[in-house]
Parts: structure tokens; C-alpha cells; sequence
């Protein structure tokens, strides 16, 4: 039995040319790893895309992932820490992820993950401020807190949160073993001052004298068996200690008791308002 081809001329212009070809269906390719994705270049095997996971989309270079769009519509910048859970994660599970922005010059601002540590950082000479934007033009306004840097600086502030029934609290750390805590007003004029509220109420009010001060108070707590100190220290060799009440007010301390008469034995000196010298008698 004889058999008989037949054969048909394909038609080129049906056909894609291998020089840009274009296609009118779908094109199908294997899903890929990352070590070795699907659709790559010549040469260069381990860079190009693959899909990860079903509805997931990833960009490799080296073997290595360095974006990947997921299923739920969030974006991995680097390689997986775990399941993203928010609509941009950087994370590379290495000891430094970083964040960088740049501004018209060269200086690089950013956030970075150091071991467990967040960091927001700036150029040498930079603030990081917070407020917020502008909606209707993009502006920044309504600044809130701003952090001034000291190029090496070693001492800082803590802020520290708490539980329930413990405090907040606000204090110093670094590398020195004694640091102060200063707390500064802006201006010299009589609405220049620091306010301590407790309950919402204002509880003291702390003035510089609107000149240069060169003597100050100083309160200090004590030992068991010694009262707290309320001091004057300064400049001066010599330093009255003042207090002044209000209006027709008096000065109220310690606690009067009667008693039959006693021969004065001695005086303590003190100022009036008016800086007049007076002398309290004293009994034994």
C-alpha cells in the first residue's frame, strides 16, 4: 500500500519574526524559582522573574529576590522575613535593612534595622521633625517635635514606656557615668517659662530672671535621718534665700506651741521683702 504527505507552506506572516516579535495570544512559561527563574537572560541564568507562589510575582538578581509582589497585594523589598503582613515590607532577615532617601544633593536620610534597634537617621548637620502634611499642597507644616543630632554626640535621651501601674519615664544614657538632664524655654520674656502640671493642674512654674542669672536654687533630696534641701547656689559668695508670698500673704513654717515665759537666749537673723535685716528671738 502505497502512503502518501502532504505537506502545507506555512504562511509567514502568521509567524513571529525572532527579531521583535510581537504575539496577539499568551504566552505561557514555567513558574521558575528563585534560585532559577523562568524568564532570565543569556549568560545570566540566575537574574530575571519567576512566580514564588501562586498570584505572586518576583524580580531576582543573583539568586537572589529583591522584590516580590504577593498574592494579597503587598510588596517585599529584598528577601523574605517571614510572611508579609503590611503593603510594603523591607526585610532581608541580614543584620542591616535600610531605607534611604536622598535629597537634591548627594546627603542620604533613611530608616534602618540594626539587630533590634530602629533607627531614623539623617546627613551630618540634619533634624528629623514630625508634623504633618499638607493635604491640599504637599507642604509640611504643624511641626511637632524636631531631634537635633550633635555630630559626636555620645549622650542621649531615653524615653520609656510602662505597664500598667508603673510610669513613663523621660532620662539620660550614653556614654558618660554622670549625664544631666536640661530642659530648656525659649525667649526671656515673662511668658518664658517651664510649667509642671499634675492632674491638669499646674502644680509649679519655673522663671529666669530676665537679666543674665548667675545665682540659682537648688533642691536635693537627703539621707535617712537629714531633711531634703531647698538651697541658693550661684555665682555669688553670698546668697540670700527668698521667699515671697502673695499680695498680703505670710510666710507659714513650723508649728507654734505655747509655753510660760522663757528668758531669749539667742536670735536668728532673716530679710523682710524689703531686704531690711530683722532678727527672730530664740528661747532655750
Amino acid at each position: 500500500m502505497e502512503s502518501y504527505h502532504f505537506l502545507t507552506t506555512a504562511n509567514p506572516q502568521t509567524m513571529a519574526p525572532r527579531a521583535n516579535p510581537e504575539f496577539s495570544g499568551v504566552v505561557t512559561i514555567p513558574a521558575g524559582t528563585i534560585a532559577a527563574p523562568s524568564l532570565t537572560y543569556a549568560g545570566d541564568s540566575d537574574t530575571g522573574l519567576c512566580r514564588p507562589a501562586p498570584d505572586s510575582l518576583a524580580l531576582v538578581t543573583g539568586g537572589v529576590q529583591c522584590l516580590r509582589a504577593t498574592a494579597q497585594g503587598h510588596v517585599v523589598v529584598g528577601p523574605d522575613n517571614g510572611a508579609p503582613v503590611a503593603r510594603l515590607s523591607l526585610g532581608s532577615g541580614s543584620a542591616v535593612d535600610r531605607l534611604h532617601l536622598f535629597d537634591d544633593g548627594s546627603n542620604r536620610y533613611g530608616f534602618g534595622v540594626t539587630g533590634t534597634q530602629m533607627q531614623i537617621y539623617g546627613a551630618p548637620g540634619a533634624t528629623v521633625a514630625v508634623g504633618q502634611r499638607n493635604s491640599a499642597t504637599g507642604s509640611f507644616e504643624s511641626e511637632a517635635l524636631r531631634v537635633i543630632p550633635m555630630i559626636g554626640g555620645v549622650n542621649r535621651l531615653e524615653i520609656t514606656g510602662a505597664p500598667s501601674g508603673w510610669a513613663p519615664t523621660i532620662g539620660t544614657q550614653g556614654a558618660d557615668a554622670d549625664i544631666p538632664l536640661l530642659i530648656h524655654s525659649k525667649g526671656a520674656g515673662v511668658s518664658s517659662y517651664i510649667g509642671l502640671n499634675v492632674r491638669g493642674q499646674r502644680c509649679l512654674t519655673l522663671f529666669a530672671y530676665s537679666g543674665t542669672s548667675i545665682n540659682y536654687l537648688r533642691a536635693a533630696s537627703n539621707s535617712a535621718g537629714n531633711p531634703p534641701e531647698l538651697s541658693a547656689f550661684g555665682g555669688d559668695d553670698n546668697i540670700d534665700l527668698a521667699l515671697t508670698p502673695k499680695g498680703t500673704g505670710l510666710l507659714r513654717f513650723g508649728t507654734w506651741s505655747a509655753c510660760s515665759d522663757q528668758p531669749v537666749t539667742g536670735w536668728i537673723a532673716i530679710r523682710d521683702a524689703s531686704g531690711a535685716l530683722r532678727k527672730i528671738p530664740t528661747i532655750s
